[in-house]
């Protein structure tokens, strides 16, 4: 049996937590020649679906950090306020 899929409503509900942040990450495929982004919630350890990120990514309440390994780029984001 899987889990089922996170939806944006439910990964939104997941980002109101306090605390709560979308994390990018990246991982290398097992022999090291591929690299591709993950998106997890945290810290409650949820993956989220690329497709599922992006629409986080764009939606108006949420905020990116601008705390990527390069100047200006987002690597975590939450819901607005501080």
């Amino acid at each position: 049996m899987t889990a089922p899929k996170l939806t944006l409503y439910g990964a939104l509900d997941l980002l109101r937590r306090p605390d709560a942040r979308m994390v990018m990450t990246n991982v290398s495929s097992k022999d090291g020649n591929a690299m591709r982004s993950e998106y997890w919630i945290s810290p409650s350890g949820v993956r989220v679906e690329p497709k599922i990120a992006e629409q986080i990514k764009a939606h108006p309440q949420v905020i990116g950090s601008k705390d990527g390994i390069w100047p200006g780029h987002d690597q975590t984001w939450r819901i607005g306020g501080e």
